[in-house]
């Protein structure tokens, strides 16, 4: 029965050419459809070339992964620990607080008054103003100049170290009126 049924199956299927392909048979429609390539021969040429290129950018991609954070630690930028390490980072284990005050003249008397930087600012800003970047001071003390027509503004931040050891005050202050932006107490 198993003959008579594998029998009749062949008698089914119509009769096509085969050939070898890498030593199976293969019908012609599938040979058609695929790039012949001899063994061994894919890339031979192109191999050390595409393997000296791949080598080099690897090397160009690990200096730049190296070379951006040491950038930080070779240069001045102490708050700006964007491309840093962070592994090693004191800056993060800072704590500081910062208070802002203006000049505001009301009633033709110049008066001093406290700012609640809460009102103003989100809270990832207020951790970047509370790790006094100086890009991020500058920044908001120039828009409370032209938010609160004040004639100052000023930030003043005291940090205390990873160790608890109180940090130098650093004070920032941008004059309104001429735009003078400055700032003391630098580590």
């Amino acid at each position: 029965m198993r003959g008579s049924l594998s029998q009749s199956a062949e008698l089914c299927i119509p009769q096509q050419k085969t050939r070898t392909l890498h030593g199976h048979r293969v019908l012609p429609d599938v040979i058609d459809h695929h790039v012949m390539v001899e063994p061994g021969s894919l890339g031979q040429a192109s191999a050390p070339r595409s393997r000296s290129w791949a080598n080099a950018f690897i090397a160009l991609f690990l200096a730049y992964q190296v070379g951006m954070p040491l950038s930080y630690y070779l240069s001045d930028r102490v708050h700006d620990e964007r491309f840093s390490w962070r592994m090693f980072s004191t800056v993060r284990l800072q704590e500081c607080d910062v208070q802002v005050h203006e000049l505001a003249e009301r009633s033709g008397t110049v008066r001093e008054r406290p700012v609640v930087v809460e009102r103003d600012l989100q809270i990832a800003w207020i951790g970047l103003l509370k790790r006094l970047r100086p890009a991020v001071v500058e920044k908001y003390l120039r828009q409370r100049c032209e938010r609160a027509h004040a004639q100052q503004v000023t930030l003043q931040g005291q940090c205390v170290n990873s160790n608890g050891e109180a940090m130098p005050e650093r004070s920032f202050a941008v004059h309104c009126a001429t735009g003078q932006w400055s700032t003391d107490g630098e580590p």
